[in-house]
């Protein structure tokens, strides 16, 4: 492997695998050869060695245990929080669904309506409840941090 066969850019890369220890003897000898006649990469190494050795050498800050008990707390309230109002919309819309079914039972009794159009009222009628339970459940969730709601016309 010369200096004219790869590039100072594939060379970086060989480089970075060159400080992982990815290289077999080989390839060592090749980088280190183009390190002895490239001052760039030269100096692109000795700056990322640098760099590799002092963030091998860091820890991480041991944080007190109460961090960690009001952290999981926070989570677990979100996914409480999240769970209760996929279940409230599910039972609203079951149960307004079911309401509707009561009123639409009457209509599809009724032959005198084409089933085509019973079955798009049924739709309307979803789309409705869905509806609704939708923007009340995110009326509800603004009401709670709306930085307007107090301004006055």
């Amino acid at each position: 492997m010369k200096r004219r066969d790869i590039s100072c850019e594939e060379m970086s890369l060989r480089i970075m695998a060159l400080l992982d220890e990815e290289l077999d003897d080989d390839q060592i000898s090749g980088v280190k050869e183009h390190l002895e006649t490239c001052k760039k990469c030269s100096d692109d190494y000795a700056s990322i060695k640098k760099v590799k050795e002092v963030t091998s050498k860091m820890k991480f800050k041991k944080l007190p245990e109460f961090y960690w008990d009001d952290y999981w707390k926070h989570i677990y309230n979100r996914i409480e929080r999240g769970l209760s109002w996929l279940f409230l919309s599910l039972g609203a819309i079951i149960i307004l669904c079911f309401a509707g079914w009561a009123f639409l039972d009457k209509l599809i009794a009724n032959q005198y309506i084409h089933p085509l159009l019973k079955v798009g009222i049924f739709i309307f009628m979803i789309g409705i409840i869905i509806l609704i339970v939708s923007i009340l459940r995110e009326k509800l969730m603004v009401r709670r941090v709306d930085k307007y709601r107090e301004v006055e016309r």
